[in-house]
């Protein structure tokens, strides 16, 4: 069981991988060719194009939670279903969204406008196939259109900034063609032959609503939490105070979301197999497996993010956002850190097919963080908004594994967490020593020696804890470079 989700893990880690690393090579060039204040607006704007995605990212959750369950004939329909309701949606949602901004924008935004429709609309028809191959259960398909729609575009986007206009918009623009660019090949690899040969099942479609409208409002409620702040700053202190709070926030939530999104996207759709083929119980002692594995890698990022802070910002981004890093970082960390832990709760209720409880959860924490930071930022820097970001996400961790328990009870790790945690202060004193040693030195030297030495002393820390060491890890090795001879045979495809 541990071996197979390992090797999805790994299967699934350049889907995240990539497009962080790529976002960590081009944010210097980013934040230099667009200054503060035109990044502030990029982040503005993909914070929108997020919110529209989110609307209708349920239709793919829904497929990936009941494919599972439903023989291969019939297999078919619910990815029929999801396309039948999919692209009528996605159509009036990108309509709306055209007019609201010709609305309320100035006429010179219209490109900008124009761009970020299309975007919307080709990332939630991308997004949904990539959904259909997560539910197949073909992860190296998945990681490959994933790799190629986000760090595919985000070059793109910083080739047509460095050519031919350093703005928004040309970032936004390359991120669509490059989508666009993909989106048959995606079509061809992600529906099966004969799905579109038949009507849509309509118990099918009442069945993802029902499960899926808890989901959106879950969702919504969860993008509130990761991004509200932004347009928050916004109005107090202007789009120049987004652009300085984003880039240490996006390096510290990217470099977490990496950790949590991996073990989502490879966990879900073998729990929700498991549950359905073996039952409840191996499914919960896997979702305690996987509750492990995140927080064996979990605490170490979180406490090396903290400790290197201010030189990992002054690499990737420069020394101008460097400043308010030291005070931004380590709360945006534990915060992602704990939204990552509280996916683990959330796989309970998903797989027990409580999303209202999922729903009530996340709504209360979106419902805090605009209410706390409608409180501190007129008051204090906008720094604030990273504490009240972390509040938000403890709340909602708190209350998720409250349901979860009440629902699906789990015996969470408590052991292993507690010897994690003395590796995690032991990389710690290492890294704190070799700092006095080291005396005053360089971002980039800082960083290119803190990281190795934090991993080394981290591992040496878990093997004399009794916690991980060889004998663990060679397995997991072995059934990762095993996994292109097990992979899963994939469905015929369309013509």
């Amino acid at each position: 069981m541990r071996r197979r989700v390992v090797r999805h893990f790994f299967q699934y880690l350049p889907a995240n991988a990539v497009p962080a690393l790529a976002g960590l090579v081009t944010l210097p060039v980013l934040t230099r060719l667009l200054g503060p204040e035109e990044f502030g607006r990029l982040t503005l704007v993909l914070a929108a194009v997020a919110a529209g995605r989110v609307l209708l990212q349920w239709i793919g959750t829904t497929v990936v939670r009941f494919y599972a369950a439903t023989n291969p004939a019939g297999a078919a329909g619910w990815l029929r279903a999801a396309l039948s309701i999919h692209l009528p949606l996605n159509l009036a949602l990108c309509a709306v969204a055209w007019g609201v901004t010709r609305t309320i924008a100035p006429a010179a935004e219209a490109g900008l406008a124009a761009s970020a429709t299309l975007l919307l609309f080709g990332r939630n028809a991308y997004m949904l196939l990539c959904h259909f191959l997560r539910a197949e259960l073909r992860p190296v398909p998945f990681s490959r259109f994933i790799v190629w729609e986000s760090a595919g575009g985000l070059l793109a986007g910083v080739a047509l900034a460095a050519t031919v206009d350093a703005s928004a918009t040309a970032v936004v623009a390359g991120y669509a063609i490059a989508g666009f660019a993909a989106l048959p090949m995606l079509w061809s690899r992600a529906v099966p032959r004969g799905v579109l040969g038949a009507a849509p099942d309509p118990t099918l479609i009442r069945r993802m609503i029902a499960f899926g409208w808890p989901i959106t409002v879950s969702q919504l409620s969860q993008w509130t939490v990761r991004r509200i702040d932004r347009f928050q700053i916004q109005w107090w202190h202007g789009p120049a105070a987004v652009g300085f709070y984003s880039v240490p926030s996006m390096v510290a939530h990217n470099s977490i979301l990496l950790l949590s999104t991996a073990l989502r996207n490879s966990s879900l759709p073998l729990l929700a197999s498991t549950w359905e083929s073996a039952g409840r119980e191996p499914a919960l002692a896997m979702l305690r497996s996987v509750t492990r594995m995140y927080l064996l890698a979990g605490f170490p990022m979180v406490a090396g993010l903290t400790f290197l802070a201010k030189p990992i910002v002054e690499v990737v981004a420069g020394a101008d956002f460097t400043e308010p890093s030291g005070a931004i970082v380590p709360w945006v960390a534990a915060a992602a850190f704990l939204g990552g832990l509280r996916q683990r709760y959330q796989n309970g209720l998903a797989l027990s097919q409580r999303t209202d409880l999922m729903m009530y959860c996340i709504g209360a924490g979106a419902l805090l963080t605009v209410a706390l930071n409608w409180l501190l930022l007129p008051r204090f820097d906008f720094s604030v908004a990273a504490i009240t970001n972390f509040v938000a996400h403890a709340a909602m961790t708190l209350a998720m594994a409250k349901a979860s328990r009440s629902v699906a009870p789990w015996p969470f790790p408590w052991l292993s967490a507690g010897r994690i945690a003395g590796a995690t202060v032991l990389m710690w004193i290492a890294l704190a020593g070799l700092t006095h040693v080291t005396g005053p030195v360089s971002a980039i030297t800082q960083v290119s020696v803190g990281v190795p030495a934090g991993v080394l002393a981290y591992a040496a820390g878990l093997w004399l804890l009794g916690e991980s060491g060889p004998r663990e890890w060679a397995p997991a090795l072995a059934s990762v470079a095993g996994g292109r001879t097990n992979r899963r045979n994939e469905p015929p495809q369309s013509s």
